[in-house]
């Protein structure tokens, strides 16, 4: 409506204690403080105009652990050979902890936290040229992170383990442009035309303090500082059209061009460099640059889909696509990057774009009453110079550099059923079978030959995902209403790491969640009782091998049962 404005303003808080006992400082940590807020605001000065303001900020504070031990030995691939770790598993006694697929203790001796902001806007104009559709969208954005991590993960020096307490300060800023340009629909082709511009900047301070324990009990402290930070210019031109063949039959075309061009520093310093003798020294006592390095390079990509689209009357389509995607190149650059022999600096060498080939082919609908909604889809995408990250060992201890992993295949079937056989009464089921497995993967140079992976499945990808969720909504006065909900997830397993190693597979897990609801959808108001994971039934989110030995797991929110009260209003 020309000379209307509209606002929306949103807010939030959350604060959650923790579910893993530090039993060396004696707090709960695992937990998490967030609050923010978010603005919008639309201003349409005439029928032709129409602006979107929208702002919003968050600041979070996480006690999230980085040693809670699952396990402290390690089993190799494919050999299947056990490396126990007697050192650690003390050091864990020492502290009452027995590491085990469900513990939930650890004995950190310094604090480990992470705290962000994270904020921006956009803007956005749409403007009306005939039966032609304008928009601009103007986007900006900032991240801020600070982060201690307690390195050694155990808590008393010894031989074994060196003491370390890691800090660092990472600022992202991005900037964004689109520009979009929509034409009328009811001809023989309807099209979008539009260019896009992202110019992004990571810069990042990392510090790295260990003291180790010789035999005869003397102590050794080196400091390690390593300045770094990536810089990326990403634009696009992209266009996307439907050739109506037919009201029920219709072709689709689309076509993006990308252009990245990247650069990166790094810059290290150590107080106890080798190297660090004669002359050298003398220009910076006791400090000698690791790493000093900056590079550049540019890369342009195409992506495309071709589609055929038929309507089965008013209710039901069904669909074919072909997708060629691009992901463009990328630097890995970390704290502790390091070259694999003096000519060949791996780590300087950039990632290859990633590019995949993709199809589909689907059915979606419902019937004319809404009782019955449906989407059926199967697809297989094959991935060449797949991008992905790898466990290696730098200096005795663990890491996760970026490579190029060679070429996997993702295939499978997904459907989402929802029924309403009754007034009040909702039935969702979703099943997704996924069968994503390496084809041919690329050892690194220096890489074990156990490094043998084709056949086996990709991190983060279970077999089989499925979700079931049921609501009974009814009356209990013109004004209330009372809600009974129940919903169950289900994962088969999942292993978390491209080497394969035994230690980082979750089994298949379940989780069953429940509520009651008192609401008002005349006022917008709801008052909801909840029950996470029934069952009480313990997982984890995340498995990685432990920075010198053992294996480490990440502890959900719901690892365990805990029950809520939610109070919500809309306005």
């Amino acid at each position: 409506m020309p000379g209307k404005v509209q606002a929306l303003i949103g807010g939030l808080y959350d604060d959650f204690k923790g579910n893993v006992r530090n039993v060396t400082r004696n707090d709960d940590v695992n937990g998490y403080r967030r609050y923010g807020a978010r603005g919008k605001l639309v201003v349409t000065p005439s029928d032709a105009l129409k602006f979107t303001i929208i702002g919003d900020y968050l600041n979070s504070h996480d006690t999230t652990p980085t040693s809670v031990y699952a396990s402290t030995s390690r089993t190799a691939y494919p050999t299947g050979t056990v490396t126990n770790s007697p050192d650690l598993a003390a050091a864990l006694a020492a502290s009452g902890i027995r590491a085990n697929a469900s513990n939930r203790r650890t004995n950190n001796d310094t604090i480990t936290d992470v705290r962000d902001e994270n904020y921006g806007g956009s803007f956005t104009g749409d403007l009306t040229l005939g039966d032609y559709h304008l928009t601009s969208i103007t986007g900006w954005r900032q991240w801020l992170n600070t982060q201690r991590q307690d390195y050694d993960s155990v808590a008393a020096l010894s031989t074994a383990f060196p003491s370390g307490q890691d800090t660092g300060r990472v600022n992202t800023k991005q900037f964004s442009e689109e520009l979009r340009l929509t034409s009328p629909k009811g001809g023989l082709i309807d099209y979008v035309l539009g260019a896009y511009y992202l110019h992004a900047t990571t810069d990042e301070t990392y510090q790295r303090t260990l003291t180790s324990l010789a035999a005869g009990g003397a102590r050794n402290t080196t400091t390690g500082v390593a300045n770094y930070g990536i810089t990326n210019d990403n634009f696009a031109l992209f266009g996307e059209a439907n050739v109506n063949f037919t009201p029920r039959f219709r072709g689709i075309a689309g076509y993006r061009s990308t252009w990245d061009s990247l650069g990166f520093y790094h810059f290290r310093t150590s107080s106890a460099d080798p190297l660090n003798t004669g002359a050298a020294a003398l220009d910076r006592p006791g400090v000698r640059a690791y790493h000093n390095a900056s590079d550049g390079l540019d890369r342009r990509g195409d992506s495309y889909r071709l589609g055929l689209q038929y309507d089965l009357g008013d209710h039901a389509q069904t669909y074919f696509t072909y997708s060629r995607g691009y992901k463009g190149p990328a630097y890995n650059v970390y704290f502790n990057m390091r070259s694999l022999n003096a000519t060949t600096p791996l780590d300087e060498v950039p990632l290859s774009p990633e590019t995949s080939n993709s199809y589909e082919v689907g059915l979606k609908g419902s019937t004319a009453d809404r009782a019955l909604s449906y989407s059926l889809a199967a697809f297989t995408t094959n991935f060449d110079g797949y991008q992905a990250s790898f466990n290696d060992v730098v200096a005795g201890a663990q890491v996760s550099r970026l490579i190029n992993a060679g070429s996997v295949r993702s295939r499978g079937a997904e459907a989402d059923v929802t029924l309403r056989p009754t007034k009040g009464l909702t039935l969702d089921i979703s099943a997704a079978y996924t069968d994503a497995t390496v084809r041919n993967f690329l050892c690194p140079p220096g890489a074990p030959t156990s490094c043998n992976i084709d056949g086996q499945p990709l991190p983060y990808a279970p077999k089989i995902k499925l979700y079931e969720n049921a609501a009974y909504r009814f009356a209990l006065s013109d004004t209330l209403a009372l809600e009974l909900q129940s919903d169950v997830t289900f994962s088969s397993k999942v292993q978390y790491a491209l080497a394969q190693t035994p230690s980082t597979v979750q089994p298949a897990y379940a989780i069953w969640n429940a509520s009651v609801a008192l609401l008002s959808d005349q006022s917008g108001w709801q008052l909801r009782a909840y029950v996470k994971n029934l069952t009480n039934t313990s997982y984890s989110s995340f498995l990685t091998a432990g920075t010198f030995a053992g294996t480490v797991r990440f502890v959900p929110r719901d690892d365990q049962r805990y029950a809520g009260l939610l109070l919500r209003k809309d306005f």
